[in-house]
């Protein structure tokens, strides 16, 4: 990941910006964790002790000098320690993140470490993962545990009994990373508590994105005279609200708005709280050069718009109760309650690999009766006739996954009968019928 903006910023600011997103997504508590930059001229810059993280300013975060002497108003962290020696063990890395978001939290306290195995994609991101033993919070012997696992590789460690810590090439990549963890271990637990996780079986061809694309340079050689700026915009406030609702991690939505004659599509570089509407890439369907140039998620919702003259957006994201499902042994059964079952209908569950397999076949997939496909291990493919159903029907999926794992942990789930869903498709989706749409206030 990586972010001009941002990286530019002064490394106090770049830390409480950081620790309020981190605060504001729930991963962590008031007085919870710490993070840490390293700078070129080996200066630490921390964040304070005892400070509300939610509200954070840069003038409170502490910079350590190389010789001693100490920036600021605020005493650093108690557990610089170990932030000190993850630095002398792995010289590369020049941002730690350590906080107590819940689902790490619980492998912790499971002594297990999350099985990345589940999650192909995050396992990129995230590497093999370390598990170091307890030791008192802010001791040396902390330290010393949790740098022997980053140098045996780890780019992040589950803390027995403690919490979880990563490291990054700067702090977006380490942010990057301790998120995608976090999603991850909620994927698993939540697998865990309908049925059995599985573990995804891949190829050398089952990548659903053969590779992570950023077509800026492309799209940047395009004349912008019909450049759609109001569908930007929707874009992304669409990209930010999916990410304040906790529907995807940071850098895992991709969602594309037909305009024109082409589509509009975020960048996989740039954080869905961050990007903007100059960041939004504008591309061709009938240029050759589109297929040629675009690899990863871009082919594939060009060739959903291709297959499908009336989907004008599509949404790619693994919001993490449906990715329970997504990764274990059960099925998502949609048919809960009637909105739910009117806009997805039953949600079809395809195997890693079909994207990258057969592109053609894949987004024939889609159709009226058939608006959102489940891609195992990886996320769910949601359409839409407007920008707003696209989005809506991603939110109705995530808690009706929700609602299906309370539902198992209250004693078993009742769906729907063959006779009640039929009188739904007659009343709502018949040809005429009045459907559910909504629309902006």
């Amino acid at each position: 990941m990586e972010s001009p903006q941002f990286n530019d910023l002064p490394a106090r600011d770049q830390i409480a910006e950081i620790c309020r997103h981190i605060y504001q997504a729930g991963l962590t508590t008031t007085s919870g964790g710490n993070l840490s930059l390293l700078d070129k001229d080996g200066t630490i810059w921390v964040s304070p002790a005892a400070v509300d993280k939610g509200r954070l300013r840069g003038e409170d975060v502490v910079g350590l000098y190389p010789d001693g002497s100490v920036r600021g108003s605020r005493n650093p962290s108690s557990e610089v320690p170990f932030h000190r020696a993850i630095y002398r063990a792995r010289p590369e890395l020049r941002a730690i993140i350590h906080a107590h978001p819940p689902a790490l939290v619980a492998f912790s306290i499971a002594r297990r470490r999350p099985d990345l195995a589940i999650l192909p994609e995050t396992r990129a991101v995230c590497g093999r993962v370390g598990f170091a033993p307890y030791a008192l919070p802010g001791s040396k012997e902390l330290g010393t545990g949790i740098a022997a696992e980053f140098e045996k590789g780890h780019d992040a460690v589950i803390m027995e009994n403690h919490g979880a810590v990563v490291g990054g090439r700067d702090l977006l990549n380490a942010f990057e990373r301790f998120e995608a963890l976090e999603f991850a271990a909620r994927i698993e637990a939540a697998a865990a508590s309908v049925g059995t996780p599985v573990m995804a079986q891949t190829g050398p061809n089952d990548r659903p994105s053969s590779d992570t694309w950023d077509a800026s340079q492309e799209a940047a050689k395009k004349p912008r005279a019909n450049s759609c700026e109001h569908e930007r915009e929707i874009l992304v406030r669409l990209l930010k609200r999916a990410y304040q609702q906790g529907l995807t991690s940071s850098l895992a939505c991709s969602m594309s708005l037909r305009c024109n004659n082409g589509f509009l599509l975020n960048p996989d570089s740039i954080p869905c709280w961050q990007v903007a509407s100059r960041d939004i890439l504008q591309l061709d369907l009938d240029r050759q050069e589109n297929e040629i140039a675009a690899r990863g998620h871009g082919t594939i919702h060009h060739a959903i718009y291709a297959h499908n003259p009336d989907i004008q957006c599509v949404v790619i994201a693994p919001p993490p109760h449906v990715m329970a499902f997504g990764v274990s042994d059960v099925t998502m059964n949609m048919r809960t309650i009637p909105e739910s079952w009117i806009l997805l209908q039953d949600i079809p569950a395809v195997d890693y690999g079909a994207p990258g397999q057969d592109l053609e076949a894949f987004a024939r997939l889609f159709g009226p009766e058939r608006p959102a496909v489940l891609v195992q291990h990886q996320a769910l493919y949601v359409t839409g006739a407007t920008p707003l159903q696209a989005f809506d029907r991603l939110e109705v999926a995530e808690l009706s996954a929700r609602a299906l794992i309370m539902g198992q942990q209250l004693g078993g789930v009742s769906p729907m009968d063959k006779h009640q869903v039929e009188a739904l498709r007659r009343r709502f989706l018949a040809p005429g019928s009045p459907g559910l749409t909504v629309s902006e206030a």
